[in-house]
């Protein structure tokens, strides 16, 4: 199935991870921003992911004017192994994502 992506807005996507192999046993895991390839002025969101392969979401955000679709299938970036006790933080979760999401933000508009 598709995703839409309304216009200048952030849209949680669910994604399928491909493992090593079918014994692999999940990890924490993290996502770097990266800019969407065949989709103008679209940018996946660096995450941090729990130790699962499945239900997994990663933030992607329209900085366009107009509405996209986001294809099934589409690639979305590599999902790398995180250091032990990275997730450890002195600062509640939403506060960190609060402050990724607008420094994303910032960033995203100044190259549009």
């Amino acid at each position: 199935m598709s995703t839409v992506l309304p216009p200048r807005q952030e849209t949680e996507v669910p994604v399928r991870i491909t493992r090593e192999s079918r014994r692999a046993a999940p990890y924490e895991g993290i996502t770097e921003a990266l800019k969407v390839s065949n989709l103008s002025h679209v940018y996946t969101g660096r995450s941090v992911l729990p130790p699962r392969f499945t239900e997994q979401r990663v933030p992607v955000i329209n900085t366009d004017t107009r509405e996209q679709v986001l294809r099934k299938g589409a690639r979305l970036g590599k999902i790398e192994r995180a250091a032990d006790g990275y997730l450890e933080s002195p600062f509640p979760t939403a506060c960190l994502l609060y402050l990724k999401w607008s420094y994303l933000a910032k960033q995203c508009m100044a190259l549009c």
